[in-house]
Parts: C-alpha cells; structure tokens; sequence
C-alpha cells in the first residue's frame, strides 16, 4: 500500500484539474485510410496540386488545357480579319507564329537605317520621315520574288537590311520596323489571294490625308495623275496609306488585284498592339527631290524623259531630278526637249530640242 500511494495521488490530481489530456497509447491505429481531395473536375487525388489543369473553352466548341492548343478553325469566308483577334483560327495561327517576333523597331541596324533615311527630315515624326523611309526601302532593298505562304518566314528586319535585298513580305517588315522605330505605327498586311503583302503607316482620323496625297503627287513624278490609295475603317475612323516598295512606285500604289482581294489579313506589332501615332502634317514639304543612286541607259533609238508635277496640280512646285544618264547613241548623246518634242520624237514626227549635249 505504501508503494501505490504516489501513483493514486497522481491520478487524483489530473482528474481534478481543469484540463484533459490524451495521451498515446501503445495500440496499433486501424483503418489509417490517407486524406483525399476532390477536384474541379470530379477527380480524387491525394495532393491538390495532383489535379488536372481547369480547361478552356475553344471556339468550335470544344475543350483544351489552353488556348493554345485549341484546334484552328478556318477562315474560309471572304473578309477582312484582324489577325491579332484571331490567334485561334487558321491562317492567322500560322501568320501570327512567323511574324510576331518580326517587328523589331528598338534594333540597332533597325534605328540606324531609320536615322539615315530621315536625315533630311530630323525632328517630330512627320509626314516627310514616311516618305523618306518609303524611298530609304525602294533605294536599298532589292526585290526578289518569292510568293506568300504559310512555310516560308520572313527575315529578321535587321537581317534583310544587311543582306541588302527581299521579297515583298521582307520589305514590309522593313517598312513596319522602320517606321515604329521613328515614333510611328504601321502594319502588315497579307493577301494570299494575290501572292502578295505589303506594310500600310498609319495616318490619323483622316482628316489631313490630302496632305498626304498631295506630297506623294508632287513628290513621285510618275504617281501624277494616278490613284493613290489607303485604307479607312469606318468603325474606328482610322486612316491607313499603302507603302507597297515591292508592288508600287509610289506610296499609295499596290498591285490592283490586291485591293479587290477576297481575303485580307492584318498583322499588328504584337508588343505594341493597340497604340497608334499619328505623324505630324506641318512643314510637309513637297519638292525637290533627287533620285538616289538610279542609272538609266539609252538605247540607240531609244529614249528617257523626265517630268514636272502635272499642271493639275499647279500649286505646288515642280520636282527637279538629278539622274545619273549613260547614252549608246551616236553621234549625239541625248536631245533636251519639252513634253512636246518627246511626244513627237516618241510618234517619228519632227520635234525642236535644246542644243549641246547634257
């Protein structure tokens, strides 16, 4: 009794007190079954992180673990499509894949072209840099033929600057690199009914274009008289003018059968999807202008003639170009007549010319 004293006293001490307590005991725990947890789906696991990805709705209806993997669906229709909008259907997958990382502005190789090429021009981004970088494109990059399609990428634009020459899809690249890099915006356009895609810079609202039109008529001497084109949508009052260096002669000139295409895809500067900026319109200058590097060769009987801006458009000063001219004729190197002697000299009639040899 003695022995079992301390143990009672023990007891008697926690039953009285004002806490429980468990404590272990040596008995096998049964029916140890793990803790489960239910997903989203329905699906019992172990471990929340065990559970499948929530899936995505695509646009034909079905289900994927992302966007990404969503069939395309076909743009079978004729139309005009956004192809940043459009990252689910097929051509704008295949589009976007191969030229979202194409415009590239912030280059190097990209700025330096820019700066060179509006190096007459410096100060706010205007209407002169665009043409400046239109005729930047014309002059130093030469064409090569190769027809839009889905395998073939573009170049890096630094990559086709370097190189020197491209075909249209390259150059427009170019040109949309370019023109980001000056402070502008510009886009891509693909037309595949046509072979064909070119760069369009981006205007405003609309309300100068005739600046714009004006400046390409007295600028260009061969788009006098011609149809310039651009485009215009109705829904956002946004103004965008064609810079077609592959397709044209000029801003705003493009193959013909590309403007009643069936199918048209635009492709935006992915990083800077949405913001817009418009060039400036003062000071737009519209003449003179030197042809740079351009050679032209006469042919015995043959002949090459210059011209002002038409008297359509009096207002504005005539364009004076300076040609580099390598004559085959003998013994006189070339006549200097008005439009009138030409057209009589072009139709085997008599004409006046100007005397001395250029």
């Amino acid at each position: 009794m003695r022995n079992l004293l301390p143990v009672l006293l023990v007891a008697a001490v926690v039953l009285m007190g004002c806490c429980y307590y468990l404590l272990p005991s040596n008995e096998t725990v049964k029916n140890n079954t793990p803790v489960s947890y239910t997903c989203q789906d329905g699906t019992v696991v172990t471990n929340p992180s065990d559970c499948p990805r929530p899936l995505v709705q695509c646009p034909d209806g079905s289900k994927a673990a992302s966007k990404s993997e969503c069939p395309a669906l076909e743009l079978n229709k004729p139309g005009w499509y956004t192809c940043n909008d459009k990252e689910n259907y097929s051509p704008c997958k295949e589009f976007l894949t191969v030229y979202c990382d194409k415009f590239d502005s912030s280059d190097i190789i990209v700025r330096e072209a820019a700066s060179e090429a509006i190096s007459n021009h410096p100060g706010e981004f205007s209407v002169n840099q665009l043409l400046d970088i239109y005729d930047w494109v014309h002059t130093n990059v030469f064409y090569q033929n190769v027809p839009v399609n889905l395998t073939y990428q573009p170049y890096y634009p630094n990559e086709t600057i370097r190189v020197g020459s491209g075909d249209c899809k390259n150059q427009a690249v170019v040109i949309a690199s370019m023109v980001g890099a000056i402070g502008g915006t510009a886009r891509v356009l693909l037309i595949p009914g046509c072979s064909h895609a070119f760069a369009e810079v981006y205007l405003g609202n609309g309300t100068d274009l005739n600046v714009t039109k004006n400046a390409v008529w007295a600028h260009y001497p061969q788009a006098a008289g011609q149809t310039v084109n651009w485009h215009y949508d109705n829904t956002s009052n946004e103004t965008w003018f064609i810079f077609d260096t592959a397709g044209g002669n000029f801003p705003g000139q493009t193959i013909k059968e590309c403007l009643n295409a069936s199918q048209t895809f635009a492709i935006y500067d992915c990083q800077n999807m949405g913001k817009l900026n418009a060039p400036v319109v003062y000071g737009t200058a519209y003449g003179p202008k030197t042809v740079i590097n351009s050679r032209k060769i006469i042919n015995p009987g043959g002949y090459f003639y210059t011209y002002p801006v038409t008297p359509t458009i009096p207002k504005y000063k005539w364009c004076h170009y300076d040609i580099d001219v390598e004559s085959l004729s003998w013994p006189v190197d070339w006549y200097v007549t008005d439009y009138t002697g030409y057209l009589n000299y072009k139709n085997g009639r008599g004409f006046s010319y100007y005397c001395g040899e250029a």
